[in-house]
């Protein structure tokens, strides 16, 4: 089941309506994830969002579609294959997958380690409510990702950032957004962050 989504009952067992994918198991919703790291759901249109961290390759964030690839060959995992696999610049590899979901957004760096990501849906943050917040481990930095119901980004920018931890984990609350550090010196903290 690696590198897959799975949509299952309360029974354990495939959800009705799950797509039918030959060669599958009959859990799968989606296949060809490297790493997820968040599922979410876009606001306007309830569409399955991943969220992935990239490892050697740029984090992606990739609107699934029922029975969507995304484009990562679990077989690439490691070094083992790397006669089979090559070098690629993304997890979405076009060369071997042509018809793969493209990815909604993209890092522009390896290695920053996308920890986690959470809708903001509270009015109080005006023109980024319904925008996706993204934390970073090892970028050390939240975005604010700003996706509209046919995949595109229309606005980003950083919501916070700092030189010396990242972020772990964020949540929407009832008042505001939470983050949990990582890396902190002297401990880690749980911060909320408001719009002003």
């Amino acid at each position: 089941l690696g590198g897959k989504v799975l949509r299952l009952a309360r029974d354990r067992k495939a959800a009705p309506g799950n797509p039918s994918m030959p060669g599958f198991d009959s859990r799968a919703f989606a296949f060809g994830f490297r790493y997820p790291v968040s599922l979410t759901f876009h606001p306007n249109t309830e569409q399955l969002v991943v969220a992935e961290q990239g490892g050697e390759h740029p984090d992606e964030i990739t609107i699934v579609k029922p029975g969507g690839n995304s484009g990562w060959d679990p077989r690439c995992a490691g070094t083992a294959n790397a006669a089979y696999c090559g070098s690629t610049a993304s997890m979405t590899d076009l060369g071997r997958h042509p018809s793969a979901l493209l990815p909604a957004w993209r890092s522009q760096w390896s290695g920053e380690r996308l920890s986690s990501a959470v809708w903001v849906r509270d009015p109080v943050w005006r023109e980024w409510n319904n925008t996706l917040a993204v934390a970073f481990s090892r970028g050390k930095r939240v975005d604010l990702i700003k996706i509209d119901h046919l995949g595109q980004v229309q606005q980003q920018g950083t919501l916070l950032s700092q030189s010396c931890f990242g972020f772990r984990a964020i949540a929407q609350g009832p008042d505001g957004l939470y983050v949990v550090t990582e890396g902190k010196p002297g401990g880690e903290e749980i911060w909320q962050l408001l719009l002003r």
